[in-house]
């Protein structure tokens, strides 16, 4: 019997998700809620969509438009990268669910746990776990520990968690949705959760400050991207001045 779902869909393993499901002959996708259409679509997903008649949500409203009751209940609702929250009025239509986290639950909760990993030396990796009322605290399906390199810039880890935790659902989300898998519950004791606001007052550098080089080589690692830097400190005329870090090993 084919499953039924709906998805929630964000950044590039968002479209990767859809396209794995849509083309599913075991899954019957409802719907997609769409938070970006100009960094999750594409054409193959904009064609598959229409092919096979998916109703789409756009933006950040959850059933604003009455399309979860036109729908009715579904098996799933899947939940990738949403950066908003999928509430009880919302969640009473899923019998189960499954959210993508890239952390090692229930260390890192919360925003960029990347960014956490490299300063704080904590291990990476990735989760799929149940929707819960507390953020990131449902029951985990699976999870795996990602590899992280002395040269990483947090750029370069986030690529390689959004990229295995596609890897990861590819490999299970069969066994999730036909029951082969249990969710187990979290350490609640081991938890720990970071909020967005967090970097606000530490990206602005003291330049009288006297830090470890180490502590602080991992605090630039970690506020460099492939386009730009966070950490900043101000010049004489106050000026905000951006500091994005490059690292390579010798060849």
């Amino acid at each position: 019997m084919r499953k039924t779902c709906i998805l929630f869909i964000n950044k590039s393993v968002g479209k990767l998700v859809a396209k794995t499901l849509i083309k599913a002959e075991q899954v019957n996708v409802k719907a997609v809620y769409i938070v970006d259409v100009k960094n999750t679509v594409d054409e193959e997903l904009e064609n598959l969509l229409e092919k096979h008649k998916v109703l789409t949500g756009i933006g950040s409203s959850c059933n604003t438009d009455g399309m979860l009751e036109q729908i009715g209940e579904v098996d799933f609702f899947i939940s990738v990268y949403w950066p908003h929250l999928i509430d009880e009025k919302c969640l009473k239509y899923a019998r189960d669910t499954i959210n993508f986290h890239p952390a090692l639950l229930p260390k890192n909760r919360g925003w960029y746990p990347h960014v956490h990993n490299i300063i704080d030396q904590s291990t990476p990796g990735v989760s799929l776990h149940r929707i819960a009322e507390k953020v990131d605290g449902g029951d985990i399906w699976v999870q795996k520990t990602v590899e992280i390199k002395s040269t990483d810039l947090a750029s370069d880890l986030h690529s390689r968690l959004m990229s295995n935790i596609y890897e990861l659902f590819e490999e299970n989300w069969k066994s999730i949705f036909f029951g082969r898998i249990k969710a187990v519950p979290q350490d609640q004791g081991q938890a720990n959760y970071k909020s967005k606001y967090y970097f606000d007052k530490l990206d602005l550098l003291d330049l009288t400050e006297t830090v470890k080089v180490g502590d602080f080589l991992r605090f630039l690692r970690a506020r460099s991207l492939e386009e730009r830097g966070f950490a900043h400190f101000l010049d004489e005329e106050g000026d905000k001045v951006y500091i994005n870090l490059r690292l390579s090993k010798e060849t």
